[in-house]
């Protein structure tokens, strides 16, 4: 997978013969991997079984009459054709009372654990950090729900508890999840709204007028949730979800979009972040009472601008062309590549597009 490069750090013995692969440690090459760790986590779960997965570690559940020695030998023929090795001396098991180790958490099918206490700490750590950061207010949303958030919502994933009785153990993340309220809070100046406001208007979907947070005790309701319809033979519950967030906001033209505009915009000032706030709660009409221009086209900002702005969706378009060239130059141009587009002639009618669900 990774092709060595005598010219930097990431080289290897082997790269005077290697004649495919991209760099150790370039993105591509992480890319690369996650599309053959997906052909077999697929592969996996079309057999029953049931993966967790991050990065290269994989934990998988199975049924307790089969073996273990089984299981590994099924996932190590599925690596095998892709040139990946799976480490046996680095694999163990529950099963005859053993103990396994994943992202640092040691579970047996007796224990109980959760990191909820040692990580009320981090987060707090990280929020007067963010705090006493000199950027705008955006800027600081941005970070909290792309960087300090996920310090965190890992958590929930390896919590774990014996399977029977899974209501028994209650979720221990409410403290985080009120440090992070009242933190974003403070930061949009809606303090007057409830506890059951605050936590609708952070997390719900940006189709409902939400900033789609993801906060830890959110988190670990959902995945009890999860498991609760995977032990009871059903995972529905993943196609709901995804058709929920699928939604867009033309579906929904009268809800405030908020949640679109921070998310999306490049750059919001405080004062426009503000009266956007003001419009979601209806303390302003449809036009702002903002004389505020917008910082990339000049234009008057307005309630729905910041989703409507041409110059600001240039950018995006601009970012994700120059990632994709990037992408498109590591290929093997023999096999001839061309991106799907208007300019290629080869982009699919919008009738034969299959609809997400």
């Amino acid at each position: 997978m990774n092709k060595g490069n005598n010219n930097n750090n990431n080289s290897c013995k082997y790269a005077d013969t290697l004649t495919t692969g991209v760099q150790a440690g370039n993105s591509v090459s992480s890319l690369a991997f996650s599309i053959c760790l997906n052909y077999v986590i697929t592969a996996m779960e079309a057999k029953g079984y049931q993966l967790t997965v991050f990065a290269d570690d994989i934990q998988i559940s199975h049924d307790p009459n089969v073996d273990k020695d089984v299981v590994l030998m099924e996932l190590s023929e599925l690596l095998q054709p892709l040139g990946l090795e799976l480490a046996l001396e680095k694999c163990s098991s529950t099963q005859n009372g053993g103990e396994i180790t994943f992202l640092g958490q040691t579970f047996s099918q007796t224990s109980t654990s959760s990191l909820a206490e040692r990580f009320t700490d981090k987060i707090d750590k990280c929020l007067k950090v963010l705090e006493a950061s000199l950027i705008t207010n955006h800027q600081k949303f941005l970070l909290l729900r792309s960087v300090v958030l996920p310090k965190v919502n890992y958590a929930p994933l390896v919590d774990f508890a014996p399977k029977t009785p899974l209501d028994s153990f209650d979720n221990q993340y409410g403290p985080i999840d009120q440090m992070v309220f009242k933190y974003a809070s403070d930061l949009f100046a809606v303090k007057d709204l409830s506890e059951t406001e605050q936590a609708d208007f952070f997390t719900n979907s940006a189709s409902k007028g939400g900033l789609e947070m993801v906060v830890p005790s959110l988190y670990y309701d959902f995945m009890q949730a999860q498991q609760k319809a995977v032990l009871a033979g059903g995972v529905g519950i993943f196609k709901a979800l995804r058709a929920e967030y699928l939604k867009t906001l033309q579906d929904h033209p009268g809800v405030p979009a908020i949640g679109y505009a921070i998310n999306n915009f490049t750059y919001l000032t405080d004062n426009e972040l503000f009266d956007l706030i003001k419009h979601r709660f209806q303390v302003l009409n449809k036009e702002l009472d903002s004389d505020s221009k917008c910082l990339l086209c000049g234009n008057r900002m307005t309630a729905q601008h910041e989703i409507k702005c041409n110059r600001n969706a240039g950018i995006r378009t601009v970012r994700h062309d120059y990632v994709m060239k990037k992408v498109l130059a590591k290929i093997d141009h023999h096999r001839h590549p061309r991106p799907v587009d208007k300019a290629h002639g080869n982009l699919p009618s919008s009738d034969k597009l299959e609809t997400p669900v």
